[in-house]
Formats: C-alpha cells, structure tokens, sequence
C-alpha cells in the first residue's frame, strides 16, 4: 500500500501538517519598494544580477515600473525571495 498511496496513507489527515504555500505575488508600492531578496540583497522588484552586472544595477526602473506585480518566495519566517535565489540556495 505504501508503494501505491504514498507512506504516509495511513495517517488520519488531522494528524499530518498543513502545507505552506511559498508562493506570493506583490504589487510594487510606496510601502514595499524597499523590500530586498534575504540572499542576493537586492531589491525584489528587480531580477537578480549576477555579480559582474551588479556594478550597473540602474535605480529608475523603480520609477518606471510603479504598480507591477511580481512573483517571489514567502518563507513561514516571512522572509522574501526571489525564486531563483531561493531555489539555487536550497
């Protein structure tokens, strides 16, 4: 049974953990345009650079791109992410 259902078939569902959803989506506002990646240090609404490029990270696409939504990494801690970093870090 284990082979088919899985090894935790067995258990009753109000004894196993609820799943957390690492998943977030934010739109870039005046609270949160500071918010950087916890791992590469750089602001969240921006892809992360590599470090040859990190010399020319240019400050006005915060301007420029007021109001978009991205998609990053929310950690139980609440700890943000970008996904890559997340992922390569994990």
């Amino acid at each position: 049974m284990q082979s088919r259902l899985g090894s935790r078939f067995f258990v009753p569902k109000r004894f196993l953990p609820n799943y957390f959803n690492y998943k977030l989506k934010i739109k870039l506002d005046e609270e949160n345009k500071e918010l950087e990646c916890s791992i590469c240090l750089q602001n969240l609404f921006e892809e992360p650079l590599k470090e040859a490029d990190a010399n020319q990270l240019n400050m006005s696409l915060m301007e420029t791109n007021l109001h978009k939504e991205v998609s990053i990494m929310n950690t139980p801690c609440n700890h943000k992410f970008h996904e890559e970093c997340l992922s390569q870090w994990m």
